[in-house]
């Protein structure tokens, strides 16, 4: 009987420390924090991609502006990125990406070269608010454009450990690269 019991404790204790152990939320890789990071930037979803950095920035910065929030959502879509190399030491790793986006150099040259006609062509004659969002508007259908010019770029990224979470500490090449530049 008292074996019986005993077992039957067992058992108990097992069930509860397997249905802890499964609740726990299980920390992603470098590699995948990376690729989240990315996904959620393609997707425009700033406040998701603000939990993947050690400083986030793109949720209060994009908040405020739905143009550049516009901006940003379509340049990031046109983007992609492949891991080529992926290095941890203790708490710190470096992710090497190779980044595909819009050359926004052809972008920018196309604007500024045919601002004056884009306007005469929408009967705008001075600059201000309309000018604007109709310089706006040619700048997406351009970034949209299937004749613009993609940019291969090699970047790196690197990440922190902190609290048993990969965070990324510096992405600033990887978003210089995928906004073309």
């Amino acid at each position: 009987m008292r074996l019986k019991k005993f077992m039957i404790l067992i058992n108990i204790s097992i069930c509860i420390l397997i249905l802890v152990g499964c609740g726990q939320d299980v920390s992603k890789n470098p590699q995948e924090v990376t690729l989240a990071f990315t996904d959620a930037l393609y997707g425009g979803d700033f406040k998701m991609a603000d939990t993947y950095l050690k400083y986030p920035k793109y949720n209060k910065l994009t908040n405020n502006d739905e143009k550049l929030k516009g901006m940003y959502e379509t340049l990031f879509k046109k983007s992609k990125i492949e891991i080529l190399d992926a290095i941890e030491n203790d708490n710190l790793a470096t992710i090497k990406v190779k980044v595909n986006s819009i050359d926004l150099q052809q972008v920018e040259k196309y604007i500024l070269t045919n601002t004056p006609k884009i306007l005469r062509e929408n009967k705008i004659e001075t600059t201000g608010d309309e000018a604007d969002e109709v310089l706006y508007k040619e700048t997406i259908n351009k970034i949209n454009d299937s004749s613009t010019g993609i940019k291969e770029t090699e970047v790196n990224i690197y990440l922190e450990n902190e609290d048993k979470k990969w965070k990324i500490t510096d992405e600033s090449e990887l978003i210089t690269a995928m906004e073309g530049n």
